[in-house]
């Protein structure tokens, strides 16, 4: 009778056991994929330009710099205009990365 007992006893641990695994497994899993969820999310709301776009949006940019600071502010229209130029070059280096596996895959 004490065997059955402890048989009974080491059984209902294992079924415990194997419960509680499944769930750290399925909200492991449902973390995983919340995640993945978000990741997916947050590139489809990432803007994608193309180089005619950047290129307008580089020159509109610049010429209401231009054409709104004053005189005097010379030296931050330059720095403004430099960083405007840098964010477009990265945009277009990226449009390129970005379509470039298609063309070339590694």
């Amino acid at each position: 009778m004490l065997e059955i007992l402890l048989i009974i006893g080491v059984i209902i641990i294992f079924i415990l056991a194997f419960v509680y695994r499944e769930k750290k497994e399925m909200s492991t899993a449902e973390e995983n994929r919340t995640e993945k969820r978000k990741t997916k999310e947050k590139w489809s709301k990432e803007t994608h330009l193309t180089y005619g776009e950047v290129q307008s949006e580089r020159e509109k940019l610049i010429s209401i710099i231009e054409n709104e600071l004053p005189e005097n502010l010379s030296d931050q229209k330059q720095r403004l205009i430099s960083i405007i130029n840098d964010w477009a070059d990265l945009k277009i280096k990226s449009f390129e990365e970005r379509r470039s596996w298609v063309r070339k895959p590694k």
